[in-house]
């Protein structure tokens, strides 16, 4: 009788493989670890997705607030550029 222990860490599984042939053992083995890695590459494509699309969203909101902050400093340098304008209309600068 053979066996064969396999694990993947990544999934946390592990498996005890029995059998009469050690050929067949050997096989299943490399069967199952083939179908753990593939699970654990679909795994890892799904949370490197998840984590983009976070990246994305929070430097989209990022540039929003700095848009929102610049709208608002040039909101603020024209109200300065008006009240200068009113200013200099109350100021009689005619020469002698």
């Amino acid at each position: 009788m053979y066996s064969v222990e396999i694990e993947h860490k990544g999934l946390h599984k592990y498996r005890v493989i029995k059998g009469n042939d050690k050929y067949v053992v050997d096989q299943k083995a490399y069967v199952q670890l083939k179908q753990w890695d593939e699970m654990w590459n679909k795994k890892q494509e799904v949370e490197r997705k998840k984590r983009e699309r976070e990246n994305a969203a929070i430097e989209k909101a990022q540039k929003k607030a700095m848009a929102e902050q610049q709208t608002q400093d040039a909101l603020n340098e024209l109200e300065l550029i008006d009240q200068t304008l009113l200013h200099t209309l109350d100021i009689d600068d005619k020469i002698d």
